[in-house]
């Protein structure tokens, strides 16, 4: 039988007591077959002797310092006072292209424009002709990409030929990330892709800052063609520079993605860290060209902006939240891909001259818009007095960032102080309005 010995120490003076507990029943106490320390409710455990399953227990204290090394996942359902972030998390607009106001393809594009999904505008100067078309191809969770088709190849690149899609942010849509201070904010840009060519491409970010325009950029590869793939880039927040202005509703940020360029946007390094926007610096890191062959296709989706350095799940907003946040910028009315209908009550203030009422729109605009209006022979009509009388075009009269109307003074002929019902009649016709970046 083993036997169990209680020895003093050389050097101490004190007296051990063991004291049996206040029970009635029989305690054991079973000592391991190890020699060791027993340990007080003071005492530490060295990080190397804590393996296997820790039972269920109450810790009242337990500070971050203690905690190192990667934990395993657990499941937030009985977490309580854990800040965990709200609201809406991807800065960029329309990033599963599902909004197309003003037409779903555009061909023979060749100098700047909105060809097909809202907010991405296609800049182009001598970099080839496209079409830009809303597709019903992308990766799995999305149904919509935003495509462009090179049809004519550019052949020899001159130094200032370029084609790129960008998307400006406002100011006040970034003062979260608190640039030009200490506490500036890493973001994360991350988006599905795919090109027919395999290579490396170069997209980049934009700062119009209230000093000067600043820039960052890094460049993703294409592994394979023609084949959707996931690309992420991480970008540290700029502390040298604030934000625009008074971070109001002029630019604050451009995306941007480049296909092609010639020498002046090729000839410097990739910007790893901000700094003062140089051309050559733009698309140094491309060695690719989409646009060189009438093959080149390059499409994109799933376009996400987030503070953060690690690229989340992409946050879906539904159809009805994301056109509304696109009719900031954009308004389609009649017209151009959205159907003939009424425009509000004409009153002939001359026989020549029709005040047409307008309405509101949809959303509070950016700016005051500019009017985007298509007129013809006949397109417009005034139902009064149980006939319907056709005029030729329409023109801008009083508008602000809430309301608009128009005037109707081509082919206008009534009696003077009547009013009637007036409409687009003709699809070919457009009235839209314009409040973009």
């Amino acid at each position: 039988m083993s036997k169990v010995k209680i020895q003093g120490h050389a050097s101490g003076s004190g007296v051990l007591t063991v004291t049996a507990p206040n029970t009635s029943t029989d305690r054991t106490i079973t000592l391991p077959d190890t020699t060791g320390t027993l340990l007080d409710e003071n005492s530490s455990v060295p990080a190397a002797n804590l393996t296997g399953t820790v039972a269920d227990a109450r810790i009242s204290t337990l500070t971050a310092s203690k905690l190192t090394g990667a934990l395993p996942a657990i499941s937030g359902a009985s977490l309580t006072g854990i800040n965990i972030p709200s609201g809406r998390k991807n800065i960029m607009f329309n990033g599963a292209m599902n909004i197309s106001q003003r037409t779903t393809s555009t061909a023979s594009v060749t100098s700047a424009a909105y060809g097909a999904c809202d907010r991405y505008k296609f800049i182009i100067n001598g970099g080839g002709t496209f079409t830009i078309s809303q597709e019903n191809d992308a990766p799995a969770g999305f149904h919509k990409s935003l495509k462009a088709n090179c049809t004519t190849a550019q052949g020899s690149l001159g130094a200032n030929d370029y084609g790129y899609f960008s998307q400006k942010i406002e100011s006040q849509d970034t003062k979260h990330l608190a640039y030009g201070t200490s506490s500036a904010k890493t973001i994360t840009l991350s988006f599905w892709v795919k090109c027919s060519q395999t290579g490396t491409l170069q997209a980049g970010i934009v700062h119009y800052a209230s000093s000067e325009n600043r820039h960052i950029g890094g460049t993703y590869t294409i592994n394979a063609a023609n084949t959707w793939e996931k690309k992420t880039m991480t970008f540290v927040g700029d502390t040298a520079a604030a934000g625009a202005g008074n971070f109001d509703t002029a630019r604050g940020f451009e995306v941007e993605w480049f296909l092609i360029s010639g020498s002046s946007r090729t000839g410097g390094s990739v910007p790893s860290s901000w700094g003062t926007m140089a051309q050559t610096n733009r698309n140094a890191g491309s060695n690719i060209s989409i646009g060189d062959s009438t093959s080149d296709t390059w499409q994109i989706t799933g376009v996400q902006l987030e503070v953060g350095d690690t690229a989340t799940d992409f946050e879906y907003r539904s159809y009805g939240e994301e056109l509304a946040l696109c009719q900031r910028y954009y308004y389609a009315f009649l017209g151009g891909g959205q159907g003939t209908g009424h425009i509000g009550i004409g009153h002939y203030t001359l026989s020549s001259y029709l005040n047409i009422s307008g309405g509101a729109f949809p959303v509070t605009m950016r700016t005051t818009p500019s009017y985007v209006i298509t007129n013809g022979s006949s397109y417009w009509n005034i139902y009064r007095n149980d006939t319907g009388d056709h005029f030729d075009s329409i023109s801008s009269s009083t508008i602000n960032q809430n309301s608009w109307t128009v005037v109707g003074t081509v082919g206008v002929s009534g009696t003077q102080g009547m009013v009637g019902s007036a409409a687009l009649g003709n699809a070919a016709g457009k009235l839209h309005f314009d409040a973009e970046l």
